[in-house]
């Protein structure tokens, strides 16, 4: 992750999910193989889509997404549906800091970023990556009771690398 070059890249704000190779999805899960298993959930979300998160009350997004899912592990992606300045950029950095039983650190993927790791109810881990890439928010994350870290830091660089249009 360390040695992708955010700054030299575009990542369009444009409905990706569809352009997101099944290797990519299935390496991400832990999966073997360059294809889904027909098992695996997949949901895409679009801007003003209405979506239901952690239990609370469905709130209208204001962004374009997509989530894989398997058995034991989770695949997501998403970009803010505007263009982002740095100011807004560090007001999402804040508030992901303010997350309880979360350890965030800045840096690592761009200069203006972060990398979450949260404990989730099941005793796996819950891997976020963000970083302001141009003027787009890109956020990425794996949801795994193994080896987290490592498919985390694999998916978010194939998938900016997959997306990028220079």
């Amino acid at each position: 992750m360390a040695d992708l070059k955010v700054d030299q890249v575009i990542v369009p704000i444009i409905d990706f999910c569809k352009f997101v190779h099944p290797k990519t999805v299935s390496a991400a899960l832990g999966l073997p193989g360059a294809e889904l298993p027909s098992d695996v959930e997949h949901t895409a979300n679009g801007n003003g889509d209405e979506l239901s998160i952690d239990g609370a009350a469905p709130q209208r997004l204001q962004e374009l997404g997509c989530t894989w899912k398997s058995d034991t592990d989770s695949a997501s992606a998403w970009i803010f549906a505007r263009p982002v300045d740095e100011a807004f950029a560090q007001t999402v950095i804040s508030a992901a800091q303010q997350r309880k039983a979360c350890t965030t650190n800045t840096g690592g993927f761009g200069p203006i970023s972060y990398s979450q790791t949260c404990p989730n109810a099941d005793g796996g881990t819950r891997i976020r990556h963000a970083s302001l890439i141009g003027q787009t928010w890109f956020t990425c994350e794996i949801s795994s009771a193994t080896d987290a870290v490592e498919r985390a830091d694999l998916w978010c660089s194939s998938l900016v690398n997959e997306l990028k249009t220079n």
